[in-house]
């Protein structure tokens, strides 16, 4: 069209990003890719040990590689903070979907993370096929709308009765499982589900 004149296409537009600790891939690390993702794209995380606080602040997929312990099978997320407010993965962006990932919430100093996935004034979160453990409240919705949380495995959670929860929606709305998709949440001593503060939604 000679009415716009010549566009630079010299920009890349990505809409997916592999991510790879150990091999050839866009980056070595999640916060780069994040930031360098189109709003709505795709980051494919390969097998490996991340030991990173992941802040998600736009909408995107994050599609691991497996659950398994072992860094060579599986996609781990591992906070990098010695702090006792430790999150692994913050989202504050919306319509955020983590997937086929193992969040491990274990820290040098405190022992376990505070929030191992934590939403905060967001919306659409969505959670699937992830194994998360080792933090005082494994996923935490605050604030936020439309949540939906399937297939997950949460345990090693929690610090008393009445400190955190498995599955923790506060102030928020949101589905913890569905008919054939439920979450089993397990050993530990706080709540395993937790609608608190006017929260709403089905478990």
């Amino acid at each position: 069209d000679p009415t716009l004149g010549l566009i630079d296409f010299s920009d890349t537009v990505n809409l997916l990003i592999t991510v790879d600790d150990d091999g050839p891939a866009d980056f070595p690390t999640i916060n780069p890719a994040v930031q360098a993702l189109l709003p709505g794209g795709t980051i494919l995380v390969m097998p490996g040990l991340y030991q990173e606080d992941v802040i998600v602040d736009r909408s995107c997929v994050i599609q691991g590689s497996g659950t398994s312990s072992d860094p060579s099978l599986g996609t781990v997320l591992q906070g990098a903070s010695i702090h006792p407010d430790m999150c692994v993965v913050t989202v504050t962006g919306p319509d955020v979907f983590l997937h086929d990932l193992r969040v491990d919430g274990q820290q040098p100093v405190y022992n376990q993370a505070r929030r191992a996935v934590y939403g905060n004034t967001t919306s659409g979160l969505t959670v699937t096929d992830c194994v998360i453990h080792t933090a005082t409240s494994g996923i935490a919705y605050v604030s936020s709308t439309g949540g939906t949380f399937l297939r997950n495995e949460v345990y090693d959670f929690g610090e008393g009765l009445q400190d955190g929860g498995g599955i923790f929606l506060y102030n928020s709305t949101g589905m913890v499982g569905a008919p054939g998709m439920g979450n089993w949440v397990h050993d530990g001593p706080a709540s395993a589900i937790l609608f608190s503060a006017s929260s709403s939604g089905e478990a």
